[in-house]
């Protein structure tokens, strides 16, 4: 009715998360139509004055929070869910009612999956009772339960048909955690749970013996077919919980239990049920020390601290990785910036860049894999933290160490931005061969007319088959492989190491002053064909000094950097590129020499600005697209909440009660008597009439038989 709680609620929602927030959006459209089905009475006039206020202040929530969604739609628009269409046809994930299993107890949460099916909507066994127990409820209204069961149902049906689940999901296909919308379905369970539970004391012995009956049903139907492949034990303890719901509530029915013994009762059962699943969910998932992470970021600051050039002086820019798959982002959990990055705004252009290079990518995330010596320096990544503990790692020397981590330092990484030749314009990362990419920005950017990278031989793997790979003395040796198989095991004299899901990339075999092997062991996934194509390519160390040496020659000095905005002095031997290896976007504004200049994109990705010979003082600052039009609409819709909410106080208006359901239809607002104080009466009539005059005619006996209660 009047707006102000529902409105500051999808604000906050929507200003926290606007995932989350799209969710919500969705599901208040479909619950505000619920309510005005389930509604004593309909009429058009209030129907249309509803909506109008229902629209008014979901359009000031969504304006409130525009400081944030603004920005976040602009960057949504370049990534590469920005792409995604309407799946077609139109299908079924599964064709049974197998995601309904999902409600059993102790059923496995879900982590991470490769596919759409799974879900996590547990909500408690005795919800599956209470929902029958609901429908059957005619303490409320008919409309009512039809209308909520068929929003539930919707939502049910979302989990499984591509096309509802592409909409829930803000019309991008799901990825990793499947079903995220659960949450509402959840909710929606609970509330429909709560309402049968209040008016528990009504049902009659047959209506709680077939709600019973059907959940039972089904569990048993489940565990003999195996539907949904659970755990022989999930379906043993959910049959089991829910016998023992279901006969407190029998016995309780039958007045054979005071109802304070009954409730606490069953809130012990439940509880014990959702602590017991909690314990449960996290052993399944796996449990690691928090010193584990701890110890990692402190490893960071201490070794990293030790050096000269060590990080926290603004002017002293540079990247930092760490050999690690235990988590995404890890670097900013070490306090490092890096390259590797896991968002759901990462630029699709960020993305396919590193593809081209033979980078670990995957939609809006890469990783540290398949990095070249020579990407390694454009991309200034001068540390890196592993616990392997070689003397040298990546063609990086160990400089430190701090318990089982190890410091490597890479000292040919440049500066954040350096001086190029003019056809550095021309480059493009959009093609599959990884070396022809590098080829071509050492052409372009120095002038060197040399392949710094040769093919050296092709291997056909096969499935469980193992390679020997020569290192020859004095070269950079990598591997290229050009399909994602099952797994692949890579030895060298620096390093032994698995990689699996994301494979399809580069690997650094290393490079040593006398010859040397490395081995590659390739396992194919399921029913996957064979062979898969790796290429070896060789890089010989006094080229790529030379094509290092032209890199390096005219870098950017940094004299102060912070968020957002960076300073710096270069010294251009000739006209060219300032090239930056920084993601191209059009938020950044620049200076040289204090006068405003153009930028432009490099590499698909990267930006550059044109740089005449001499010394220069350049300045890059960055304000997000979209920030300060989403700050004044905020501004304007926060001043016109405060409006709405003044003019409804002022008027002093209360709901009507013929427009809404039974939270407005069953409250008095004028005399503060609620639902719940009939429901009490109620209870109190029963308990003054014995129990063969309340049900003489069906037998079934009421709470307050005068035994319990001392009556």
């Amino acid at each position: 009715e009047r707006g102000s709680l529902f409105c500051i609620s999808l604000f906050y929602a929507l200003y926290c998360n606007y995932y989350i927030g799209f969710m919500l959006c969705l599901f208040s459209c479909l619950y505000f139509v619920v309510l005005w089905i389930s509604a004593r009475e309909i009429k058009i006039k209030n129907i249309i004055t509803s909506a109008v206020n229902f629209g008014w202040h979901a359009l000031l929530a969504g304006g409130m929070a525009a400081v944030v969604l603004l920005p976040a739609y602009v960057a949504l628009g370049i990534t590469e869910s920005a792409e995604n269409s309407f799946p077609s046809p139109i299908k079924l994930f599964v064709n049974n009612l197998s995601q309904l299993t999902s409600q059993f107890a102790f059923c496995e949460p879900i982590n991470i999956a490769d596919d759409q099916i799974g879900v996590n909507a547990f909500c408690g066994t005795v919800t599956l009772i209470l929902a029958v127990l609901y429908l059957l409820d005619k303490n409320i209204k008919l409309r009512e339960r039809i209308a909520k069961t068929a929003l539930l149902v919707l939502l049910y049906a979302s989990f499984d048909v591509n096309v509802l689940n592409y909409i829930w999901h803000g019309f991008h296909v799901q990825n990793g955690l499947p079903n995220r919308f659960a949450f509402i379905y959840i909710f929606l369970m609970l509330t429909m749970a709560f309402d049968a539970w209040r008016h528990m004391h009504k049902f009659k012995v047959w209506q709680v013996l077939l709600a019973m009956a059907v959940p039972l049903a089904f569990a048993i139907y489940s565990a003999v077919t195996g539907l949904g492949e659970r755990e022989l034990y999930t379906y043993g303890i959910t049959i089991g919980l829910l016998i023992l719901y279901g006969m407190a509530i029998l016995i309780y029915r039958l007045g054979k239990m005071h109802r304070e013994v009954f409730r606490s009762l069953f809130f012990f059962l439940a509880a014990v049920e959702m602590v017991s699943y909690a314990i449960f969910g996290v052993f399944c998932n796996g449990t690691v020390g928090r010193s584990t992470y701890l110890d990692e970021q402190i490893a960071y600051e201490k070794t990293t601290e030790r050096q000269e050039d060590r990080p926290g002086n603004q002017d002293n820019f540079y990247r930092s990785e760490i050999d690690s798959n235990r988590m995404r982002d890890e670097n900013m959990f070490l306090g490092a910036d890096g390259v590797v990055l896991f968002s759901s705004t990462m630029p699709a252009a960020t993305v396919d860049m590193c593809k081209g290079l033979g980078i670990e990518a995957r939609t809006n995330k890469n990783g540290y894999n398949g990095f070249t010596k020579l990407v390694n320096d454009i991309f200034g990544v001068k540390y890196v933290l592993s616990s392997r503990g070689t003397d040298q790692l990546y063609q990086m020397e160990k400089v430190d160490q701090e318990g089982d981590m190890n410091l490597y330092k890479n000292s040919g990484a440049l500066s954040l931005g350096f001086m190029v030749k003019d056809d550095i314009i021309d480059w493009t990362t959009d093609s599959t061969d990884h070396f022809e990419v590098q080829n071509d920005f050492v052409t372009m950017a120095t002038g060197i007319d040399e392949d710094l990278f040769e093919l050296e031989e092709t291997i056909d793997m096969e499935d469980g088959g193992t390679y020997t790979i020569v290192l020859p003395a004095g070269k950079q040796v990598y591997l290229d492989v050009t399909s994602s198989v099952s797994s692949i095991e890579i030895t060298t004299p620096d390093y032994t190491r698995t990689y699996d899901t994301y494979n399809d990339h580069l690997y650094d075999l290393g490079c040593f002053d006398a010859i040397d092997n490395a081995t590659v062991t390739c396992t194919f996934k399921e029913n996957q064909s064979g062979p898969v194509t790796a290429e070896v390519w060789t890089c010989d160390q006094e080229l790529y000094q030379q094509v290092h040496d032209e890199l390096a020659k005219s870098q950017l000095q940094l004299t102060k950097f912070e968020d957002g905005k960076f300073e710096g002095t270069v010294e251009a031997a000739e006209d060219g590129v300032l090239m930056l290896s920084l993601p191209y976007d059009e938020g950044w504004s620049v200076k040289i020499d204090g006068e405003d200049d153009d930028y432009y994109m490099i590499g698909d990705a990267l930006t550059g600005v044109d740089v005449t010979e001499g010394t220069h003082t350049i300045t890059f600052e960055y304000t997000p697209e979209g920030l300060w039009k989403g700050t004044w609409i905020s501004l304007i819709c926060v001043a016109l909440y405060l409006l709405t909410s003044a003019i409804w106080i002022r008027k002093g208006k209360k709901p009507e009660l013929s427009s809404a359901g039974d939270a407005f239809e069953e409250y008095d607002f004028e005399n503060g008597q609620a639902e719940k104080d009939a429901d009490e009466k109620d209870e109190t009539a029963e308990e003054t009439v014995s129990a063969d005059q309340a049900d003489a005619d069906t037998g079934d006996i009421q709470e307050g038989d005068g035994e319990d209660h001392g009556i």
